[in-house]
């Protein structure tokens, strides 16, 4: 197949009848294919309308799952935070319940000694089930301040939904600290008080080990329990902001005549 030159695709589209101006072809510079079936040498442009209108389809159903998702997120994060919170606590009311029906754990009776081995294991359980239910709450929260500042950014929204979204977030990291700390400490009383332990505390204010851990466990779990009603208000807050930011983006796709989310 010879060389085309413009010459020879003005004199093809005059031959073939095509309706576009030598002047377009020339300016396109798009690839061509030869049709060879009824008629050889008439000349195709090699269009990428088709492409480029299925990947605006699909970059559009996209942001509309993706908006839809983040909307239904709300309710969703709040019934999986109750439900964890729920357990951890409950978990804590279990501990507590072990221990007091220890009685003197200095006794070297074997079922004493069975009661203090349970409450252990339980203790332990509860105290990594409450900190994995912290963690789950701040990583919401570091996913979520991304998600509302990438968003105000590329929408041109006010800083004000991100701000108060890190404010909530940073004020969450103080009592999730204070609540792990105290828990830590109650366990760290708690192996002092069991006399097979190396760990020996004596006690503090005349009081015994025993009775410091019981008084630093109650207040680890009303901390706790303080802490996670603090997150649960947060969570709805942070909610309420990410309706807010999809609020304006529906806003603005609708104004730039994208497809309604």
């Amino acid at each position: 197949m010879g060389r085309l030159t413009s010459t020879n695709m003005s004199e093809s589209h005059k031959e073939s009848g095509m309706k576009h101006p030598p002047a377009l072809w020339d300016s396109l510079h798009l690839p061509h294919r030869e049709i060879s079936n009824s008629h050889p040498r008439e000349l195709r442009p090699v269009t990428l309308a088709p492409f480029l209108v299925a990947l605006s389809g699909l970059r559009q159903t996209r942001s509309t799952t993706a908006l839809h998702a983040e909307s239904e997120s709300r309710f969703v994060v709040t019934r999986i935070f109750l439900t964890l919170s729920m357990i951890g606590t409950l978990l804590g009311v279990v501990v507590l319940m072990l221990g007091l029906n220890i009685g003197d754990a200095q006794l070297k009776d074997p079922a004493i000694q069975s009661m203090v081995g349970r409450h252990m294991l339980v203790g332990v359980l509860a105290l990594c089930f409450a900190s994995l239910v912290h963690a789950i709450v701040f990583t919401y929260f570091m996913g979520t301040g991304r998600w509302i500042e990438e968003t105000s950014r590329v929408y041109q929204l006010t800083t004000s939904y991100h701000d108060e979204s890190r404010r909530l977030k940073y004020r969450l990291l103080i009592f999730i600290t204070f609540s792990f700390v105290l828990l830590l400490i109650a366990g760290v009383f708690g192996v002092g008080a069991d006399p097979a332990s190396r760990l020996s505390v004596s006690g503090f204010f005349g009081l015994k080990a025993g009775q410091v851990h019981l008084g630093v466990a109650v207040s680890a779990l009303l901390l706790n329990l303080l802490t996670n009603m603090q997150e649960f208000r947060s969570i709805e807050r942070n909610g309420e902001i990410i309706e807010t930011v999809l609020g304006d983006v529906r806003r603005i796709r609708a104004e730039r005549g994208l497809p309604e989310s």
